[in-house]
């Protein structure tokens, strides 16, 4: 019967190594197995400083090394590391262990800074109970994740608060960092399909947010383009990002017409210059009757 392997995070093994009775931790990590970030590449323990929480490890030809415990992760195919542990830790030690193994499970490494955890854990509890979190916290907790690259489990927790809110409830900053997540990890049609709440008179934006909706869907547009080369989403990607710019200039927006110039010129189409100008002119008058309340689409 194979034994069942325990995983231990090296960073709350070497705050508890630093305490007095630390030996005890040094002792049971010999024999242990020491990994960086790949857990099939691992090292066994020869020793360990509780002085410094440096451990020795054994690599390859056993070559002999250094290496820090709170840069890695621990394995352990018996119990004397747990009951190390579990002698020394403390009811905070176990609710901070117990706080980061859920905001590991959410999709952050656990080396990521206190205040970074606490505030993930503190939403994902609300979440868990049915709150949704108010968009502060939204705004706050995606940019964790975002700052640890962690944009899948991301748009997990962003899919949870979707579903607390209903599709006909969504807020429009939700809307908006769905849309930016769908795109960077690359599910582009889904991340357009976000953006058509901007085809519904009553979709409840604030003009900031359908200026930021429409650049998306221009950028978004021009992703597919490039994908394919069909020259409708050009086209497509230029009304979006009039439709922005006709709300107020921005940067991004700036950006977006860059690109599309240098898109329209790659293509090599002559006549295209004469079909933007019309597209212009039809996208103005459009947006000036948007603006004033009147649907063109029902003339």
């Amino acid at each position: 019967m194979a034994r069942e392997i325990s995983e231990f995070d090296g960073e709350h093994l070497s705050r508890l190594l630093r305490r007095k009775e630390g030996q005890r931790i040094a002792d049971a990590l010999i024999g242990c197995r020491f990994y960086r970030i790949d857990p099939e590449r691992t090292f066994a323990i020869v020793a360990c400083d509780p002085a410094s929480g440096l451990l020795s490890i054994e690599e390859e030809h056993r070559r002999e090394a250094r290496a820090a415990l709170s840069a890695g992760y621990v394995l352990c195919e018996d119990d004397r590391l747990q009951i190390a542990v579990s002698s020394i830790e403390t009811d905070q030690d176990r609710a901070e262990r117990q706080a980061i193994n859920r905001v590991v499970a959410a999709g952050l490494p656990a080396s990521a800074e206190v205040k970074d955890r606490e505030l993930v854990d503190r939403v994902i509890g609300q979440t868990n109970s049915g709150q949704i979190p108010n968009s502060r916290d939204r705004k706050l907790v995606s940019g964790v994740f975002e700052k640890y690259g962690a944009h899948r489990p991301l748009l997990k927790l962003l899919r949870q608060w979707g579903d607390l809110c209903g599709p006909a409830d969504l807020p429009g900053d939700l809307v908006i960092q769905v849309t930016s997540t769908l795109r960077t990890v690359g599910y582009l049609r889904e991340a357009i399909a976000q953006t058509d709440i901007l085809l519904r008179r009553d979709h409840g934006l604030s003009p900031e947010q359908s200026q930021i909706l429409f650049n998306q869907r221009a950028a978004l547009w021009l992703d597919l383009y490039e994908l394919g080369n069909d020259s409708k989403l050009l086209a497509r990607a230029r009304r979006a990002a009039g439709q922005s710019w006709a709300i107020g200039p921005s940067d991004h927006c700036s950006n977006v017409y860059e690109k599309i110039k240098r898109l329209e010129t790659a293509s090599g189409d002559e006549a295209r210059p004469l079909q933007q100008a019309k597209n212009k002119q039809m996208i103005d008058r459009e947006w000036a009757t948007w603006k004033l309340g009147r649907n063109p689409s029902r003339r």
